[in-house]
């Protein structure tokens, strides 16, 4: 029996040794948003711990295991986390990742971290001294805002920065107030100082915006700075801010698409928007929507697809070392069918891609083509956003066909004796259009180097288009004579030129 006493008491004895000399490690920072604050400064929080709540967990994501805390914070892991939603653990960030807006944080789960005086925890007290600083917008912007009241505000396709001393900020009851050009915006500043800011209506092509604080900085930028920083951030990531609820309907060929608000109308002639466009860096980002008259069954247009989209591609990608890296496949947009392809091309030492749509639209005997190019300086990627804006397609609505046609017939009462003056007119500068386009096609097909010629090129394209459907659209048979006979004159010989420009 004495040996057994004496057995139990050492073993005690070393278990409360082992306890008093097992270390504590003191946890850096005590919750996620005093962490998310500290990466929004441009701290490097690699090896450093974290407590944390878990507001909720996805088994699902490409990361696999994505646990949730914070504003914008995803702990990733393969393996199963062995948590809960609600659960509170301290964890260390291995690896650190950006992505739009958010921090992507692999992660090793610490067992025995305590909180100590070094902890670092949240001011949970936002003040307009506190949000002074450099923001980034996730359409692609950056607003600083100074501590004497002022901002300076800068957007990815423009080559000014915007620094008017009455473009104002103020900060007060969680609210944080723009002054833009006049017109006043605003939003609720969350813990982690991110907001929204929201017009009550669309001016100068500003709808909204969500920011997030990137640092405390407000000296002075340059273009080139302004877009470094933008890239810095976003490096190429998808735009993928698709909202319908602030998207602007545009019809064409009987459809409607919606396009996205920070896709600015280029009021071209024809369906034509820009995201991104900064010739210094050769930073382009575009879509055009055009339409050909065609009358052809779903079933010829499947069966010629392919023919249709390699044309296309071909023309667009007339490049050094093009290739098609997405054959045409065929595709179902509602009651829609298309087909889509994608192509590469490099010139002048720059790289640019190019993604075909064409949608046949037999109900109106036409085929929609749609074009995004984009090269590869652009600060976002916009496969994601186009895909959105091609599987919005619908009908167009019944009033809308019935405007167009009561202008059709307006126009047709308006005809008088002798060639009528709307039809000359248009006739006359479809003429002098298509021998500026011949002269150019022919400077185009013989240059050794046509880089500086693609935008150009594109622009004669999309008039090419424009002009061609109008001139289409009209019916010979409905003509009086004298228009019939000049409409004749006149396209003949844009026939007969195009012929000579080909050959």
């Amino acid at each position: 029996m004495k040996i057994q006493k004496s057995s139990i008491l050492l073993l005690m004895i070393v278990v409360l040794l082992t306890a008093c000399g097992a270390s504590k490690e003191v946890i850096d920072y005590g919750d996620a948003t005093a962490f998310e604050t500290a990466l929004n400064n441009g701290e490097n929080l690699e090896g450093k711990t974290v407590q944390i709540i878990v507001d909720d967990i996805n088994p699902a994501t490409v990361s696999g295991y994505d646990i949730y805390a914070g504003k914008h914070l995803n702990f990733v892991s393969s393996r199963h986390p062995d948590v809960k939603k609600g659960d509170t653990i301290v964890v260390r960030a291995t690896t650190i990742e950006s992505a739009l807006g958010s921090w992507i944080i692999q992660y090793e789960k610490v067992e025995n971290a305590v909180v100590g005086d070094t902890t670092v925890f949240s001011d949970s007290t936002i003040t307009a001294d506190s949000m002074v600083g450099t923001y980034v917008g996730k359409n692609g912007s950056v607003l600083i805002l100074r501590e004497d009241g002022t901002t300076a505000y800068y957007y990815m396709k423009s080559d000014e920065i915007e620094e008017d001393s009455d473009n104002t900020w103020s900060y007060g009851d969680e609210i944080l107030t723009w002054v833009y050009n006049g017109t006043e915006v605003s939003g609720t500043v969350a813990d982690d100082m991110s907001f929204t800011l929201k017009a009550q209506k669309e001016f100068d092509g500003w709808v909204r915006e969500a920011f997030f604080k990137v640092s405390d900085d407000t000296m002075d930028k340059t273009v080139s700075e302004y877009r470094q920083l933008l890239r810095d951030t976003f490096n190429r990531a998808e735009m993928d801010n698709f909202d319908p609820e602030v998207c602007v309907p545009y019809s064409i060929g009987g459809v409607t698409f919606q396009i996205p608000f920070y896709w600015w109308d280029t009021q071209s002639g024809s369906l034509q928007f820009t995201s991104e466009v900064y010739g210094a860096e050769k930073c382009v980002a575009q879509i055009t929507i055009d339409t050909y008259s065609e009358q052809i069954t779903n079933e010829e247009f499947a069966l010629g697809a392919e023919k249709i989209c390699n044309s296309m591609l071909n023309q667009v990608t007339d490049g050094e070392a093009s290739s098609i890296v997405k054959k045409p496949t065929i595709i179902h947009l509602n009651e829609y069918i298309g087909v889509i392809g994608v192509g590469t091309a490099k010139e002048d030492g720059y790289s640019f891609i190019s993604t075909v749509v064409a949608i046949n639209n037999p109900n109106a005997d036409e085929v929609i083509f749609l074009l995004l190019i984009e090269t590869d300086q652009t600060i976002f990627k916009y496969d994601a956003d186009f895909e959105k804006i091609i599987n919005s397609i619908t009908p167009q609505s019944a009033s809308e066909n019935m405007t167009s046609e009561s202008q059709e017939t307006e126009e047709k009462s308006n005809k008088a004796n002798g060639v009528t003056p709307e039809l000359k007119e248009f006739l006359d500068s479809y003429e002098e259009f298509m021998d500026e386009y011949v002269a150019f096609m022919k400077k185009y097909q013989t240059a050794t180097d046509t880089s500086s010629m693609l935008m150009d090129y594109l622009a004669f394209m999309q008039k090419y288009s424009d002009f061609s459907e109008k001139a289409n659209a009209y019916d010979t048979n409905e003509m009086s004579t004298a228009d019939a006979a000049y409409y004749l004159e006149v396209t003949s010989r844009v026939s007969q030129k195009l012929l000579q420009a080909a050959s």
